[in-house]
């Protein structure tokens, strides 16, 4: 079930809500810690104007709710949302409010007890969780937040380990614990949660229009394949909103996650674990997969960064499609061999791509990074010219200008990687970060007078090579 946790401190605004995601969710949760309290006088109408069943909530403070007051009022409220005729109602696993329970069991409310931790993977979660689905009429719910690749694999063990609990909720706050949250079917759990747009009721929280078309949350099945894109940072990628489309094109029981990675050694364990059958890699790991992997297609091998992983029964396949999917948009705005010497910014595994590209064009390559010496290492792996990122003169010698650095993502998106720098209108600037769609950089650029290329073209192109890859099947080209 997916449900809908209602924020809005009046009922015309709950109401908004539901009536905009109405066809999206099947059941709703009512944060009455966020209700106005005048307005929690009569439950009974906050009851009848649900249009579907209900969790009632009253989230304390320190469970990362915002009800400050006394415990005999909290409980007093919930036992009414009981008599209004809430289908459910939270309570934290260690309230004692032994009437409240018996009143729920003798009114066919099933209680959800829950568990909350905001600094990781408690050691005694599974004693937590086994213990709360002993109790009578109870629905063991915990909600923890990972920090890291080991913390999130750590919480997929312990989900696995609760196989045998067929009533449960498990999921995982924040970037690292996502994957509950989209995956929760794959992964036993009674229920998914999402909010509207403004006001959260829990970290990682998006709406049920991006659950839905997005992540294709109505397709996704217990058996539903898994792929994904590891990186960090990586929420931010439209990566997601292209493979799935896709696959929802071709009614397929297959997802695309994003994955944020602090060590890519525990996230393979992870990958594992989950049976992830492939997923794309971004900065900062297009090099450090590399030792990973037990064979190499031709572009990986030449460019020394891997984007794309493909999980076989001999190990991890390195593919990358960066290159293609590089040149396209090239292609599609000048002749190629207008283009006499390109200046490249940076000397990492998305430049080492872009270099690999135009070598397949007759251009003078001339790499500038901040840190000379591995612009020079950089330089003697692949046989261009290197120059420290200030050489602005050299820069203005070239015709085009590929970014590709992180420079101009968040958090640095008030940031270029060449301040002060002069454009001319003669030059092409082609920055491969497409969030935002217009970096410093570009605009810069743009304002010089020059025709400019953002990264999400680039995007496109090469994740439609992985969709091929992945699948085995051509991206559809109607569904793009």
């Amino acid at each position: 079930m997916v449900c809908l946790t209602l924020t809005g401190n009046t009922l015309e605004e709950n109401t908004e809500t539901i009536r905009k995601y109405r066809e999206y969710i099947d059941l709703l949760e009512v944060r009455l810690d966020f209700l106005r309290r005048e307005l929690l006088s009569n439950m009974g109408r906050i009851r009848d104007l649900l249009p579907l069943p209900a969790i009632a909530t009253f989230r304390r403070e320190n469970d990362g709710g915002q009800y400050t007051g006394s415990e005999e009022y909290r409980i007093k409220k919930l036992t009414e949302a009981v008599e209004a005729g809430f289908a459910y109602v939270d309570i934290e696993y260690d309230l004692d409010a032994p009437a409240l329970v018996q009143l729920a069991e003798e009114k066919k409310c099933r209680i959800i007890r829950s568990f909350h931790s905001f600094s990781g993977i408690p050691d005694n979660l599974e004693d937590i969780i086994i213990k709360t689905a002993s109790l009578g009429n109870s629905i063991p719910k915990a909600a923890v937040y990972p920090r890291t690749s080991a913390e999130a694999l750590k919480l997929l063990r312990i989900i696995k380990h609760m196989d045998d609990i067929k009533e449960k909720i498990i999921l995982g706050m924040g970037d690292f614990g996502f994957f509950t949250r989209i995956l929760y079917r794959k992964l036993g759990s009674l229920l998914t949660f999402c909010s509207g747009e403004s006001n959260g009721g829990a970290p990682g929280h998006i709406t049920p229009r991006e659950l839905r078309y997005t992540f294709n949350i109505d397709r996704i099945t217990s058996s539903a394949a898994v792929y994904g894109i590891i990186g960090n940072p990586v929420m931010h990628s439209l990566s997601p909103q292209l493979h799935n489309k896709g696959y929802r094109k071709y009614d397929l029981d297959t997802v695309y996650v994003p994955f944020p990675v602090t060590s890519v050694s525990s996230f393979l364990e992870f990958a594992r674990e989950l049976d992830i059958r492939g997923f794309s890699v971004t900065v900062p790991y297009k090099q450090t997969i590399l030792p990973f992997l037990v064979k190499r297609d031709h572009r990986t091998a030449e460019a020394g960064a891997c984007n794309t992983v493909l999980v076989t029964g001999e190990g991890l396949e390195g593919w990358n499609t960066d290159v293609d999917g590089f040149l396209e948009p090239l292609r599609r705005r000048l002749s190629l061999s207008s283009i006499r010497k390109t200046a490249v910014i940076g000397a990492g595994g998305a430049a080492a791509a872009v270099v690999e590209a135009l070598k397949e064009i007759d251009t003078e390559i001339h790499v500038f990074n901040r840190t000379l010496s591995k612009a020079a290492l950089f330089a003697e792996k692949f046989g261009v010219f290197y120059h420290s990122l200030d050489s602005y003169r050299k820069i203005a010698e070239c015709d085009l200008i590929v970014q590709t650095t992180s420079v101009g993502m968040s958090p640095d998106v008030s940031k270029t990687p060449v301040p002060g720098y002069l454009f001319s209108e003669h030059q092409v600037a082609y920055d491969i970060i497409y969030t935002p769609s217009e970096t410093v950089f570009l605009k810069e650029a743009r304002n010089s007078g020059c025709r400019t290329i953002n990264g999400m073209e680039m995007l496109v192109a090469q994740g439609k090579r992985q969709f091929e890859l992945f699948t085995g099947m051509p991206y559809p080209e109607t569904g793009a």
